[in-house]
């Protein structure tokens, strides 16, 4: 199923598709939150995001979010014209535009939440990849380190205007003895940011 009936408030972005909607079971094994009031640092978040990339102040009437495993959507230049189409999964790592240049992010969910005027507008929810000043010794890659759940110094809520993109660079998880050839050791926060691979997409 895809849900197209999604704007954003910056009119660069276009024809926004929602792809496969997470079942509630699906949220529930994810620990996800179906509703605002379910984790309130998710929903400080969403207001937060509304305020500073939106301009919209108001209390939130609609508490309800949708959950979807990919969107994708056309990115026009400032003159109106095709510049990317970026297609989002979770997991993606992507790029985002900060006033001190580039970051980047690992995508924990997608969704969509419907505004006070009825609109709806879509947002990622991101863990941030922070550099750690460690190169490895063997590989000589720089070792990135994702963001704790306990770490709220930095908002995790964002309109998708502000993923510019996928990065060129691969990230790849700094595996330990406990990972294992079908999955990773999630208490290992640690990727290297591999700048000698590219990938074609």
């Amino acid at each position: 199923m895809i849900d197209t009936n999604i704007i954003s408030s910056d009119d660069r972005i276009i024809n926004i598709k929602a792809h496969d909607q997470l079942l509630k079971s699906e949220i529930l094994n994810l620990n996800l939150p179906a509703r605002l009031d379910d984790n309130l640092q998710f929903t400080y978040d969403i207001l937060i995001a509304y305020d500073t990339y939106m301009q919209k102040k108001a209390a939130l009437v609609h508490r309800r979010v949708n959950f979807y495993k990919q969107i994708s959507y056309t990115f026009l230049d400032n003159d109106g014209r095709f510049y990317s189409y970026i297609n989002l999964h979770v997991g993606n790592v992507v790029q985002i535009k900060e006033e001190s240049g580039i970051s980047f992010a690992i995508i924990k969910a997608l969704f969509t939440h419907k505004y006070n005027d009825g609109s709806t507008y879509a947002f990622v929810w991101i863990n941030w990849l922070r550099e750690s000043l460690t190169i490895d010794p063997i590989l000589q890659c720089p070792v990135y380190e994702v963001q704790k759940a306990e770490n709220v110094r930095w908002h995790r809520v964002y309109p998708i205007a502000l993923i510019i993109g996928i990065p060129k660079v691969h990230f790849v998880h700094r595996c330990g003895s406990a990972c294992t050839s079908t999955s990773h050791d999630l208490s290992n926060n640690q990727y290297f940011r591999n700048d000698f691979y590219y990938t074609a997409i």
